[in-house]
């Protein structure tokens, strides 16, 4: 898929509302990164990795990693109507 159907990184903050740094972090929640190694790759400290995930998830409207994941996959599509529904699969 691609095109208009795609969500790709670079219109993530007009599309999800995402800062830059938000984005960021989305994308090494995507590699598997863990808060620890998040924050040294940002140099921020693990409290400000969690402000941001906080913020990701309540913009992403998610309850995890693993929704996010599923989320911004290659093969995922765009739109509310096929993201995770929070408590069903997660």
């Amino acid at each position: 898929m691609s095109g208009p159907d795609r969500i790709m990184p670079s219109n993530w903050t007009r599309f999800y509302r995402l800062t830059p740094r938000q984005v960021e972090v989305v994308n090494l929640i995507r590699l598997g990164l863990s808060n620890k190694e998040i924050a040294r790759a940002l140099g921020i400290t693990t409290h400000t990795v969690k402000v941001h995930l906080h913020h990701i998830f309540y913009r992403l409207e998610v309850s995890n990693r693993r929704q996010i994941m599923i989320r911004f996959s290659p093969q995922a599509p765009v739109g509310r109507e096929h993201w995770p529904t929070p408590g069903l699969g997660d």
